[in-house]
């Protein structure tokens, strides 16, 4: 289930169904990352025969600013706070091996904890394989989570993976921000 702000989230970083983005691909996963006091942003790493593509996408302003301003509130710049932030979506090409064993020690994981705080990063995280037609699976993740939760650890993996090739500036900063609420 998803929040009007994950809605509108999802709506302003244009990210299709998994399954449509990642057509024909042996795996899929994608982490919208929700930070408290930073930018949003969401990566989709999508798993190829031959290689790898990882989609960045980070917003330029907060959303959650944007639809405060919108229901009325005073908070950010007054005069530019209730236009919707652009996104900056960038696509980079990286060898499929770093990222398999993370994302399968992740997959194996089936216990659930609390995804709730009040500072930090939450990340919704959809997995799948459009290639077989296999259901899409979801998890959330907070940011306070063990570091040793493979999940945890396969976040931390896409991050660094994607702010290693990124080429952008908008990419590699938000990339940054976002990393940042993650433990080493």
């Amino acid at each position: 289930m998803t929040t009007a702000y994950e809605d509108a989230l999802r709506r302003i970083l244009d990210l299709p169904p998994l399954e449509l983005e990642a057509a024909g691909a042996l795996r899929v996963v994608r982490c919208v990352l929700m930070p408290s006091f930073h930018r949003e942003g969401a990566l989709t790493w999508i798993e190829r025969d031959d290689a790898s593509e990882v989609i960045v996408r980070i917003v330029q302003r907060p959303v959650a600013v944007h639809l405060a301003a919108v229901r009325g509130s005073e908070v950010g710049d007054p005069i530019t706070a209730w236009i919707e932030p652009g996104v900056s979506t960038e696509r980079l090409t990286i060898a499929s091996r770093p990222m398999r064993a993370a994302i399968d020690e992740a997959v194996a994981v089936t216990t659930t904890r609390s995804a709730l705080g009040l500072d930090g990063m939450s990340v919704a995280v959809e997995l799948g394989e459009p290639r077989r037609s296999a259901p899409v699976e979801s998890f959330r993740l907070w940011s306070g989570t063990d570091q040793h939760d493979p999940r945890h650890r396969m976040i931390v993996a896409m991050l660094d993976t994607a702010l290693e090739h990124a080429r952008w500036d908008a990419s590699r900063d938000g990339l940054r921000d976002l990393r940042g609420y993650l433990a080493p």
